[in-house]
């Protein structure tokens, strides 16, 4: 594989205490017991996947980084923050950094409604298009990065019940 190729994992971090909860600001949100149980049940089949991760990258917030957690103790990684990942970041900024990764799989852990743009915007979805990653959901696309704009194919979409079944 050239480094211009890359097969990206999109998983939503899991379930997380309700935003608006008293006391605890939006980027600290942790997951619920129900949440990390469940992300513990996917983080099983997820490290089966082939091609296998060799980079984990998550969004700094305490939900997403969390998820990243759980999927690490079934892989050999290190976790890696990129602040792109956080809700509101930069697909071409991300874009631009990745095409310098040696790695040829990674796995990207962040938020809704942005990893779905993402993988729209990578599909070259037009805007009416709806594709949305429920929580502890799973996309693989194998991407093409070289220039003028990334080229990507739809590998799998996996709702979070059915990677949870493929443990």
């Amino acid at each position: 594989m050239s480094q211009a190729h890359k097969t990206l994992y999109f998983l939503r971090h899991g379930i997380a205490v309700q935003r608006g909860s008293p006391g605890i600001p939006d980027t600290e949100r942790p997951l619920t017991d129900q949440g990390r149980e469940k992300m513990k049940q996917a983080a099983r089949a997820l490290a089966k996947l082939r091609p296998p991760i060799q980079a984990l990258i998550s969004s700094p917030l305490t939900r997403a980084y969390q998820t990243a957690e759980i999927v690490q103790k079934n892989q050999a990684l290190e976790i890696e923050i990129n602040p792109e990942l956080s809700p509101g970041g930069s697909l071409e900024n991300f874009l631009k950094t990745l095409k310098k990764r040696s790695e040829n799989c990674l796995m990207l852990v962040g938020h809704e409604p942005d990893m779905s743009e993402w993988i729209k915007s990578l599909l070259e979805m037009g805007p009416s298009a709806t594709l949305v990653l429920k929580k502890g959901g799973l996309a693989c696309l194998s991407c093409y990065l070289e220039k003028p704009r990334p080229q990507a194919q739809l590998e799998l979409l996996l709702s979070p019940k059915l990677l949870r079944k493929l443990a």
